[in-house]
């Protein structure tokens, strides 16, 4: 039970720290709007929180804990905050919820491969995967825009789509460099944190 609570603690700290890089870089460009729950911008402390989540119960816990932390924070969006599931948007908001998610599980299962640490060019990596798996959420997006014959502001303003990609860009990148700051041996040092998988000797085999 002691090392369950600790490694939710682990988890709960470095998400934090993690998701701390993504919202500083979001308030360094767009000021205090990122902190604004009615804002746009707040995505970059969502999908921050969300991102980093993905990435540290991956690593200390099993992937369908993952899978369901990320259920309940999708159901808790959608029911008391976007309210997607009452004006029929319930699957778009699901594929934006988790496009930061997969991009980091994605990014993920590269870091297993080189022991377990996050290398200093995996923020530009993970800002590519962010960019790819938004783009897949908007083009799905459109085509339901489309089939139901309407026309919207992402059909009239392409540009839109530039500015989608660098702010998609931007969030990926500023949670790669907390996930690479945090990995870094003073940091862990300091923090008196581990590397991870400990808590997982039976999928060692998988690492």
């Amino acid at each position: 039970m002691k090392n369950t609570l600790s490694t939710y603690r682990t988890i709960a700290l470095e998400t934090v720290l993690a998701a701390s890089a993504c919202v500083c870089l979001g308030l360094i460009i767009h000021g205090t709007s990122v902190l604004s729950i009615y804002s746009h911008k707040f995505v970059f402390v969502s999908d921050g929180l969300t991102g980093a989540l993905t990435f540290y119960t991956l690593r200390r816990l099993r992937s369908r804990d993952t899978i369901i932390f990320l259920l309940v924070l999708f159901l808790f969006q959608a029911l008391a905050l976007t309210r997607s599931f009452m004006y029929g948007w319930l699957l778009m908001d699901f594929m934006f919820f988790f496009a930061i998610p997969v991009a980091v599980a994605v990014l993920f299962w590269s870091y297993r491969k080189h022991r377990h640490e996050v290398k200093l060019y995996d923020p530009l990596i993970l800002g590519a995967f962010s960019v790819a798996m938004i783009a897949v959420a908007r083009m799905a997006f459109l085509v339901k825009m489309t089939l139901e014959g309407r026309t919207g502001l992402w059909q009239l303003y392409p540009l839109s789509f530039l500015n989608e990609a660098v702010e998609s860009f931007l969030i990926g990148a500023g949670l790669g460099v907390g996930l690479w700051v945090i990995d870094l041996p003073g940091v862990k040092s300091a923090l008196h944190i581990t590397k991870g998988y400990s808590s997982r000797p039976a999928e060692s085999g998988l690492s």
